[in-house]
Formats: C-alpha cells, sequence, structure tokens
C-alpha cells in the first residue's frame, strides 16, 4: 500500500470548542462530521529494505512459562530493530515481572523476585535503583505517572488502593478511592492495572467505575473541589466495563468507550470527555458494522490519534485494528487482526476481571510513526507485527512475542 494513513487521516479537520462551567455536557456532532475509511494494510513476511526503524522492543516470550499455571514466569526479551537481533533479558527462572515502561521510554521498572525488589533500569539495561519489595502489601505494578512516580496497586483493597512511589526520594502517597458510589464489590475491574480508578498524571482528576443502583457509569471526579465533573451514559453489561479509560498524553481528556443505541441495536463507540466536563463523540462505526465493541486501545505520543482494536460484532467476529483522528473525526481502518474469532472462547476464562487482558494495547513508536501489535491466531500461536502508518507497510518482526515496550536507544 502507497498511501500514508496519517495523510488520510488529516483529510477533515473538525475543531471543537470546549466547556467553560464544570458541567457535563455532550457535543452534539452529525454524522456528517465523521469520515471513515478501510485502507488495509498487507501484513509482509520480512521487513522491506526502505523501512527506517529505531529503538528497542522489549516483549515476554509466550512459549517460556516456568510453569502452565503462572502468568508472568516467561523468559524478558529484547529486540534491536536496527539490526533486529533477539536476546534474552531475563530468564524464566530468574523472571522480570510487572514490567512497565516509563512515559519517556528510558526507562522501565519491574518486580524481581529472586531479589525481592523493585528494579529501576534504564534505556541500556543496566539498573539505576534498586528499592526492596513489600510482599506483604505490594500487589502489582500499575505504570508510570512520569519517570519519576511509579504506581503500584496494594494487596488486598476493595475497592483498589494505590501507591504513587517517588523512586529518588521515596517518598510514598497513598490513593485511597473513596469516591461516592464507587464499585466495591469482591469481583474486581482491573483497568489496565489500576483496579477501578484511572488517574492523571497530576493527581488532581481520576475515572472511577460507579455503580450507584443496577447501572454501571464511568464518573470523572475532580479531586481538588471533590465535585463530579461528568457521568458517561450506562454500561449495560460487566464485560464492556471491563476495559480502562485512558488519559491522553497531556492531561487534557480522557477516553474510553461507552455503549449507544444505534436503531434499536445495543453498540458502542469511543468518547472523550474534556477536564471540564465535555463528552465528545469521537466514532461512528455502528453506521457501518453490526453492534460494535471496542477492546483496547492508546495514544499516539502527540495525543492526536487513538489506535484501538475493535469488534465488527460485540459476538466476536474478530478484532480489526483502525485509528481515530481526534481532531478530525476521521477513523481509517487498517484491518491488521489481533485476537481472531475462534480463539477467544478457548483463550479466555468467562470472568470479567480477566477479559481481553491478556493481549496488549498496540504499541506506538516514540516518533507517533510506527505501531506494534500481537496478532493471536490460535490459542498457543501468535505474531509480532510492526505497522509504520507513514510508509503504509507492515511486517512479521517475531512469533509468540507479548510487546511491553519500545524504548529509545540509549
Amino acid at each position: 500500500m502507497n498511501k500514508s494513513i496519517l495523510s488520510l487521516l488529516l483529510i477533515i479537520v473538525f475543531a471543537a470548542g470546549c466547556a467553560t462551567t464544570p458541567t457535563a455536557t455532550q457535543e452534539s456532532i452529525s454524522d456528517s462530521q465523521f469520515n471513515n475509511i478501510t485502507d488495509c494494510i498487507e501484513i509482509e513476511s520480512a521487513m522491506p529494505n526502505y523501512a527506517k526503524l529505531t529503538g528497542t522492543v522489549i516483549s515476554y516470550d509466550r512459549t517460556s512459562y516456568k510453569s502452565s499455571s503462572t502468568l508472568g514466569y516467561r523468559e524478558t526479551k529484547l529486540q534491536n530493530l536496527g539490526t533486529m537481533d533477539i536476546e534474552v533479558l531475563a530468564k524464566a527462572d530468574d523472571p522480570f515481572l510487572y514490567m512497565k515502561i516509563s512515559p519517556s521510554r528510558k526507562l522501565m521498572a519491574y518486580y524481581r523476585p529472586v531479589e525481592e525488589e523493585l528494579q529501576i533500569a534504564d534505556s541500556n539495561h543496566q539498573v539505576i535503583k534498586r528499592i526492596a519489595w513489600d510482599r506483604e502489601k505490594w500487589k502489582y505494578i500499575t505504570g508510570w505517572l512520569d519517570d519519576q512516580r511509579v504506581v503500584i496497586e496494594l494487596s488486598g483493597t476493595v475497592p483498589s488502593t494505590l501507591l504513587v512511589l517517588d523512586i529518588a526520594s521515596g517518598q510514598e502517597k497513598l490513593l485511597i478511592p473513596n469516591f461516592p458510589d464507587i464499585y466495591a464489590l469482591d469481583t474486581q475491574f482491573n483497568w489496565n492495572g489500576w483496579g477501578e480508578t484511572v488517574y492523571d498524571s497530576t493527581l488532581s482528576q481520576v475515572v472511577y467505575a460507579s455503580y450507584p443502583t443496577d447501572s454501571y457509569y464511568y464518573a470523572l471526579w475532580d479531586m481538588n473541589i471533590e465535585q463530579s465533573i461528568a457521568v458517561l451514559p450506562p454500561i449495560n453489561t460487566i464485560i464492556s466495563f471491563a476495559r480502562g479509560p485512558k488519559w491522553s498524553p497531556d492531561d487534557s481528556q480522557v477516553v474510553m468507550p461507552s455503549t449507544i443505541n444505534f436503531q434499536g441495536q445495543a453498540s458502542e463507540e469511543l468518547f472523550s470527555v474534556s477536564r471540564e466536563g465535555k463528552i465528545t463523540q469521537l466514532t461512528n462505526l455502528s453506521r457501518y458494522y453490526k453492534s460494535v465493541g471496542f477492546t483496547r486501545m492508546s495514544w499516539s505520543p502527540d495525543g492526536r490519534y487513538i489506535a484501538f482494536y475493535f469488534l465488527a460484532s460485540m459476538y466476536f467476529e474478530g478484532e480489526q485494528l483502525a485509528i481515530v483522528d481526534t481532531v478530525s473525526n476521521e477513523t481509517v481502518n487498517i484491518c491488521i487482526p489481533g485476537l481472531q474469532t475462534s480463539e477467544y472462547h478457548e483463550i479466555f476464562p468467562p470472568m470479567p476481571s480477566t477479559f481481553l487482558e491478556f493481549l496488549p494495547a498496540p504499541i506506538w513508536s516514540p516518533d507517533g510513526q510506527q505501531l506494534l501489535v500481537e496478532n493471536r491466531f490460535a490459542v498457543n500461536g501468535s505474531r509480532l507485527i510492526l505497522i509504520d502508518i507513514v510508509q503504509g507497510f507492515a511486517a512479521e518482526i517475531g512469533k509468540n512475542l507479548e510487546p511491553i515496550g519500545w524504548m529509545v536507544n540509549p
């Protein structure tokens, strides 16, 4: 394919205004202001000669479980995109667990059980900080707020309490989710490891799972003024609510899938919510596909585009990868498969908290021109695919690898 996907996404520009009061408002967008394009990219077996790749991909090897019952005990592998060479960073008998890459792509955080440490390593893969892991209290590395602060989920808390740890000073801050009507039943949501809450990096606003009566909602709460900013339409099922919201890189808005009724059929679309509470519909796929469902998504580094997987039917007729331009409301379906149809019920147990969590969201390159995704085509088979959305090609770069992150060169 010779066309540039980014060029296609720039065809239509729609500038949205901002609400001036902290009251939830729904922006009205007509069908004509959405543009949906299908521009499929074929997956090649080898990288083309003109490809320009930089950085390092970190992945878990899906074939190297220490035991079949112990998730996470796998080899961690490193792939230099300049040479395509792959080396083992950590073996399965001395694993790096819960690994997360920092926003700058220069640091990685992981739990090393053999040393009982939270370790921070740089892009040269040299450990620069060692912190004793609190086995009684610490459960999971949720992620990074910035290159200074790591977030850890605490054990035995419902809803989940998070710990913010400053890796330089050692200072700790607890995030206790005592928000109105927060979902607090034993079956926890796990929004990308954040539990029932997703905070912005300033820790001034949070989206949480609200369950006031018998319906589920996304609630945006301002922690400075202790006030509700917005509530999205109810979610019909626990399963559709099990995927977490995503804050934009600059924290100006948060995006999530929400249920709509389209011509009498339950479906989903992506919506954004500004810090002031303005709700904007970003996609309009329900006009083209039956009963759309969204699975995993991620923001481009510049905060303009969102790469996401969607189901053309909520009854699992195969995931497709698409990209939406949040400025122009244009969506391009590039047709790269994620988890394929027949494998859903075999791979995932029928539990909401684990539904669709075993495949990662698309990972953007540091410069925002490429994407890294995993295509699971069988219960025991997957391939790692690199997509260049500027040059318009996709190529397999590995097998049975779960991508964790894309780091910059030292």
